[in-house]
């Protein structure tokens, strides 16, 4: 049997006013070869 591992090495960004109360942006890449999707809350 063959094990396989796998690391995945997540990229994070967000941006914030000056007093970090509030997030204008929030940006996680898991991988840089599949599409994009958006979330808007």
């Amino acid at each position: 049997m063959q094990v396989k591992k796998e690391v995945a090495t997540i990229k994070a960004e967000a941006i914030f006013d000056e007093t970090h109360q509030y997030r204008y942006s929030l940006k996680r890449i898991w991988d840089e070869n599949k599409p994009k999707v958006t979330f808007i809350l």
